[in-house]
């Protein structure tokens, strides 16, 4: 079984006994009696919370004591970024075309404040505790997400169960974040909703029945494809702020046509919470891609972003009817109502 190092003992170092399977390790135990100097390792299994196998030809497990990477900070934030924009998307759908921006801007107020906070409790509760930074253990590849596919099987009958948090603590700290998001979430809203109530028009408890559906899906999500996320995140944000920003395109060149002054569209909340949405996944892409360069040459790159400001002023002016008329549509309304 599994113990702690002795102070008493010098048992930094344990016999070089190898282990099966990639993620299976010993720690050493300090003891008077099983070993001349005091220390034995102990049998193969997983290793305590907060340390790990180094991988490097040596079976011991190893406490994580390097500081996190900018890469483990950029992950919380994509968490909190992704939790940001499914609630707001939410909030869009479920009050779109009814009137008042003021509830409107209150619930993205929140959404964003709510957010904030649980990004800020979950660094403070991270090892070491009250410090915004925190120690992690290096993730090496995508199967340390899931130690639980390689139990080894030494005589093919019974396995050695070696599964632990091997990223600790990069995949707890997503049901921490969560955890305190609900709770900030539930105190907000409950001094925010006398405020709401007498905006009964816009603001429904539908919206929040339907988030509380779909926060359940985003936290699954994550649970199943952290690994995944972890190495693909900051892509993966750059193509859903391209991917939105298309979509508001779309919905501004239809809606041009249904108002007698085109600028009328900009009045719209939905465009401006889209748009401003889009703008944040392309900012936080650009910092994260931590292959690209250093920190600084990537925050010269952020005012490339204020150029999506630029595309619904010069899409006033743009028609596509020439190509839609020759695709039998008389109409980019009617295409888009398709």
């Amino acid at each position: 079984m599994m113990g702690d190092r002795s102070a008493g003992y010098d048992c930094s170092v344990i016999p070089a006994l190898d282990c099966p399977g990639r993620y299976c390790g010993r720690i050493s135990i300090a003891s008077n009696a099983s070993s001349p100097d005091g220390c034995y390792a102990s049998t193969c299994g997983a290793c305590p919370t907060g340390y790990r196998v180094t991988g490097n030809g040596s079976s011991e497990c190893l406490p994580c004591s390097d500081p996190a990477i900018l890469r483990d900070y950029f992950f919380l934030g994509f968490v909190c970024l992704v939790c940001v924009g499914v609630r707001l998307a939410v909030v869009a759908v479920s009050t779109i075309g009814k009137p008042g921006w003021a509830p409107k801007t209150v619930l993205g107020i929140i959404t964003v404040l709510e957010n904030a906070l649980a990004m800020l409790f979950t660094l403070l509760i991270l090892e070491p505790q009250g410090s915004l930074a925190f120690n992690s253990c290096r993730v090496v590849q995508v199967s340390d997400f899931y130690p639980i596919f390689y139990n080894p099987s030494e005589d093919y009958v019974h396995q050695l169960h070696c599964t632990y948090e091997v990223v600790y603590p990069l995949y707890r700290m997503i049901f921490v974040y969560f955890g305190f998001y609900l709770v900030h979430h539930v105190l907000l809203l409950s001094v925010t909703v006398p405020f709401m109530w007498g905006c009964r028009q816009t603001f429904s408890l539908s919206t929040e029945f339907v988030w509380l559906v779909a926060l359940p899906v985003v936290i699954a999500v994550f649970a199943v494809l952290a690994g995944l996320l972890y190495y693909i995140f900051d892509y993966l944000t750059i193509l859903v702020a391209v991917g939105g920003f298309s979509l508001v395109s779309t919905f501004h060149q239809a809606l041009k046509y249904t108002f007698k002054n085109p600028f009328e569209v900009f009045s719209s909340f939905e465009y401006w919470m889209f748009t401003l949405v889009c703008m944040a996944y392309a900012a936080f892409g650009i910092l994260s891609l931590t292959g690209a360069g250093t920190i600084s040459f990537r925050a010269a790159l952020l005012p490339t972003v204020l150029a999506l400001f630029l595309h619904p002023i010069v899409t006033l002016f743009a028609s596509p009817q020439p190509y839609l008329s020759s695709w039998g549509i008389p109409s980019y309304h009617e295409f888009y109502q398709h």
